[in-house]
């Protein structure tokens, strides 16, 4: 027997109807109550008959505005389950109080408040959960046939993958939204980018340098409280070429100690945690990756391919983009199952810039080395040094994200189409 759904509002109303007539000597039946307002006859008697023992707490109240519930649906369907990337419900409170302090700028909004928001939005809450379960590796049959209905029809999942093993479905898929975004708007390969973000471990004694990739919400840091952090920010084109990286290092503020020797148009950022934040990620962008990128509302579109870290995917930075003209193309979650040219030059040309290096480079070699920190900017700049065009583009089409690889698999599409 399916379960009855009501509120305390409706049931106070009820009581309040069922006191009123029964004053008036028009006594009303608690089953005609129940029928009116889909409680149960008896669970209105039980609570006239029998009234709590403590005292009921007033229905919660609705704390965002009708206005703010449809940017914040809006923002959750096209932006989030459109683009199949994780979104934790804490993510999403986050961005509900950024949208609701614009209006009311001390104002707070909670979990409780986003719980409540989805009672009304079952449907946005169900695709939600469904499309998390893939972000933990836990993907069905069932609901990739239920993703081909609610997607647009021009696409097929040609590969569906099995419970958590496969994911060449989604990545297919990606490349076709991609690609013919690409034709349809006559994008150059000089305007579409990667941008990605890598932590470094900078622990004394680890010469084998370790990475950790910041992909989509994944903080569980505990195995990386003890790394001494520093994160890099990497953009690289299509067409090969690679703009001044971003180092951001852990602490409260810069020591100009550790730059001293660095290139002087790399850029800079410090954290607590030595991560990317949403809000340096959005400082950076307005003072310098919009000029850097030629990028502007009267300039032509740029395509940036990015994962869906938790700076990439605020409704602030969307909108900052979407205003800036540029698209933003996020790896389908698990982003892991599609390796972003940038890791691609990470694993293959930067990190072997430490292997072999069984100590710190002496002082005679390089008189300026105070720290770890410095030691890393030295390896980094001569890895960097050797990224030629050439070697860029190659980690594009390792990725399968070259012209070339692009237009193979809408090809294939287009033959599988045909034939089907």
């Amino acid at each position: 027997m399916p379960k009855v759904r009501y509120s305390e509002k409706d049931l106070q109303e009820a009581i309040r109807i069922y006191k009123e007539g029964l004053n008036s000597g028009q006594k009303i039946s608690y089953n005609k109550l129940g029928e009116r307002f889909n409680i149960p006859g008896g669970t209105i008697r039980s609570r006239i008959t029998k009234p709590p023992k403590y005292p009921i707490l007033p229905p919660k109240q609705k704390v965002l505005t009708p206005e703010m519930e449809s940017e914040l649906t809006y923002w959750i369907h096209n932006d989030i389950l459109q683009n199949q990337i994780y979104c934790s419900r804490e993510f999403i409170r986050q961005n509900a109080e950024y949208i609701y302090k614009r209006e009311f700028p001390n104002g707070k909004i909670t979990l409780d408040d986003i719980n409540f928001f989805f009672e009304d939005n079952s449907y946005l809450k169900r695709r939600l959960s469904e499309q998390n379960r893939i972000r933990l590796g836990q993907s069905e049959l069932d609901y990739i046939e239920k993703l081909e209905k609610f997607l647009e029809p021009r696409y097929s999942f040609r590969d569906k993958p099995r419970r958590g093993v496969n994911m060449n479905g989604f990545v297919n898929r990606w490349h076709l939204r991609l690609i013919d975004w690409i034709i349809e708007n006559e994008i150059p390969e000089n305007r579409i980018y990667n941008l990605d973000e890598t932590c470094f471990d900078l622990n004394p004694g680890l010469h084998k340098l370790q990475t950790k990739y910041i992909d989509e919400e994944e903080f569980s840091k505990s195995r990386y409280t003890k790394w001494d952090l520093l994160s890099t920010i990497m953009i690289i084109s299509l067409s090969g070429e690679i703009l001044p990286p971003v180092i951001i290092y852990k602490g409260e503020e810069l020591n100009l100690n550790w730059i001293k020797n660095n290139p002087k148009n790399w850029l800079y950022g410090v954290t607590n945690t030595g991560w990317i934040t949403p809000e340096l990620i959005m400082g950076l962008f307005k003072d310098y990756f919009l000029k850097a990128l030629d990028a502007g509302k009267d300039r032509p579109p740029i395509g940036l391919v990015l994962n869906g870290n938790i700076s990439h995917k605020t409704i602030e930075f969307q909108n900052f983009c979407e205003l800036n003209n540029i698209k933003l193309h996020y790896v389908p979650t698990p982003s892991r199952n599609l390796k972003q040219p940038i890791k691609n030059l990470i694993e293959k040309k930067i990190k072997p810039q430490w292997k072999g290096l069984t100590k710190p480079i002496n002082i005679e070699s390089a008189p300026s080395f105070v720290n770890l920190k410095i030691q890393f900017n030295y390896n980094y700049k001569l890895a960097l040094e050797k990224l030629t065009p050439k070697i860029i583009q190659n980690a594009w089409e390792k990725s399968g994200l070259s012209m070339k690889c692009l237009k193979k698999t809408l090809d294939e599409d287009f033959v599988s189409q045909v034939f089907s």
